[in-house]
């Protein structure tokens, strides 16, 4: 009965070994894609979305540009 007792406990314990190396395991895998699928959100989010000041300049520069366009063709600026 001894021998039955140390072998359960053995078996038990490998075990408990082997389950903690799969959770270790897929935590990491878990990481990996969550760091992976934020990468990517981020990225899009950058793609989609400016900020007010990079508008701002990208309109004055238009601005300019049809002013000088005007300029050149002899029109004269909308009032």
């Amino acid at each position: 009965m001894n021998l039955e007792t140390g072998t359960i406990m053995a078996v038990v314990s490998l075990s408990s070994g082997a389950v903690a190396l799969y959770v270790r395991a897929v935590k990491a895998d878990l990481r990996e894609y969550i760091g992976e699928t934020r990468r990517q959100i981020i990225e899009q989010i950058n793609g989609k979305y400016v900020n007010k000041d990079h508008c701002a300049l990208k309109e004055e520069a238009t601005r300019a540009l049809v002013e000088g366009i005007r300029r050149e063709a002899g029109l004269r600026a909308k009032e």
